[in-house]
């Protein structure tokens, strides 16, 4: 009984990390979709795909930080005359 509990543990924490692991791999594809929409000058598409990724990995600081540079430049674009 006790071992079958374990599996079921070792089961489910396997499970768990290979969520994970596709959750973080999938917020890098966004990020890198998203870098490419801010280089080609699409702010507003590079934000909501940044924002996305940060959903799918929220502790990713390398998300976060695009995500707050892009913000900023779109605050830019937004307050130019």
């Amino acid at each position: 009984m006790t071992t079958l509990r374990s599996a079921a543990r070792l089961t489910a924490a396997s499970a768990l990390a290979g969520a994970q692991a596709a959750q973080a791999a999938q917020a890098a594809r966004l990020r890198t979709q998203g870098l490419t929409e801010l280089n080609r000058g699409n702010v507003e598409s590079a934000v909501r795909l940044l924002r996305q990724a940060q959903a799918l990995d929220p502790d990713n600081a390398l998300i976060a930080r695009d995500l707050e540079r892009a913000l900023r430049i779109s605050r830019a674009v937004r307050s130019a005359p």
